[in-house]
């Protein structure tokens, strides 16, 4: 099995206004993720991505939220199951640079679907 997302998986389709949020409207979206746990998923991102903007922190707390900790937890039920043997899990992280919706998510790099990157993975 192999599993897994991108990091910034909620940045397709993302508006103009969410990729130019502020450290309020950042506080605002992922208090109504995390609730009481907020100051301790801000503080660990901002740790971890201490020059990431604002919008990038979103993206990447949504993306896990929403997308990865999924990937994650499928590999994990199928270690339980198997063992160690045939489990994979991938997380994309691309650095493209772009600040525009479509190339924000690394979905543009996927070799299936857009050929003319496949030599840079």
């Amino acid at each position: 099995m192999i599993t897994g997302s991108t990091a910034t998986e909620i940045a397709m389709g993302a508006s103009e206004a969410t990729f130019n949020m502020d450290e309020a409207e950042l506080r605002n979206r992922v208090g109504r993720w995390m609730g009481d746990q907020t100051d301790l998923a801000l503080n660990t991102y901002r740790t971890l991505y201490p020059k990431a903007p604002p919008s990038e922190r979103y993206f990447l707390i949504g993306s896990y939220l929403r997308t990865t900790r999924m990937a994650v937890d499928q590999a994990e039920l199928r270690l339980k199951k198997s063992g160690r043997a045939g489990v994979r899990l991938l997380l994309q992280v691309a650095h493209t640079g772009f600040r525009r919706p479509l190339w924000q998510s690394a979905h543009y790099r996927d070799p299936l679907r857009f050929p003319q990157h496949r030599q840079s993975l």
